[in-house]
This record gives C-alpha cells, structure tokens and sequence, in this order.
C-alpha cells in the first residue's frame, strides 16, 4: 500500500506540474497578445519598427535619439527602403552633431550591443569604417541573426566630450 501511494503522489505531482507548465503558457500567450497587436498596428509593412523616441523617414528606416547626457544629437539610418535583412552584412550611417547642431569630427566610434532578452551579445563586431564628412560616419559589419528586439550602444568621443547613445531596433519576421 504504501509503494501505491507514493506512485498516486508521484503521479499528482506530474499532474501539478504539467497544469502549472499548461497555465504559465497560457497566461504567457495572453500577455503578449496585445503587445503583438500593438505593434502590428504601428507597422504593418512588417518592417522594422522603432523605439518611441526614434521616426521612419522618407521611407528610410532612420532613429534619432539625444546622447545619454545631451551633448551629442544622433541619426542611425539603415539605408534602406526595404525591411531590415537577417544575416546580411549591413552598412549603416551615423550622423554625430554637438547639442547646438555643429558637426562632429574626428570621432572615436565604439560600437556595442546584442539582445538583452536572449542575454547575447552582436554575432559580429561592426565598426566605424569610414568618416564620410559632415559629422557623418559609415558602420560596417553590422549583422542581426534573428527577429527580435535588439539595442545598439555607441560610446563616442570627440575632444574633450565623451557620451553614450543606445538605439533600440525591433526586427519582425
């Protein structure tokens, strides 16, 4: 009797635990439902979208974003008037100017991010390739691996100012 009860107990526990795997699923797809919904109506071409402080231009997927302690206003633009590709090499621009509109240059450009859900890292190292002129600069190496929400981090320094920008870039399949 006592060999029957620890099976029942065993198989009670299998059964709590298959329903609490069951409503974690369940309450995970309704929580992120709206959030699709939203998102899906922001965008409907399916292209990247952008963070809320960030815009789509003229058909070009450009962000905008003020450095993190205001000295630099920044412009990344994908160069592109199609979606964003997954595993394709990616050459992007990045327009540097001070908070009064001057250009900057020369620059030193450090270029970091990864996918902060997932908890990696960029599958590549893009770097600054290029100063293109007027506070312009040309990123090459740039690849996303997959879908998904991804952040670019730029540590610039330019003279005696040194300050950070992060771009948030959501790629849908």
């Amino acid at each position: 009797m006592i060999t029957t009860l620890k099976r029942q107990s065993a198989g009670l526990r299998g059964l709590h635990y298959c329903s609490n795997v069951g409503m974690a699923l369940v309450l995970g797809l309704m929580l992120s439902l709206p959030l699709q919904a939203e998102d899906s109506q922001s965008n409907p071409d399916g292209a990247a979208s952008i963070a809320s402080d960030s815009k789509v231009t003229d058909q070009t997927t450009v962000w905008k974003q003020t450095s993190r302690n205001g000295l630099f206003n920044v412009t990344l633009d994908a160069q592109t008037t199609d979606s964003i590709e997954i595993n394709e090499f990616l050459e992007w621009e990045l327009n540097v100017t001070t908070k009064d509109g001057q250009h900057v240059s020369p620059a030193r450009i450090a270029i970091s991010g990864g996918m902060p859900m997932h908890g990696h890292g960029l599958p590549t190292q893009p770097q600054v390739s290029q100063y293109q002129g007027s506070g312009k600069y040309l990123i090459k190496g740039l690849l996303f691996s997959m879908h998904g929400n991804w952040t670019l981090a730029m540590d610039i320094q330019s003279k005696a100012l040194r300050d950070q920008v992060t771009f948030e870039v959501t790629l849908e399949p």
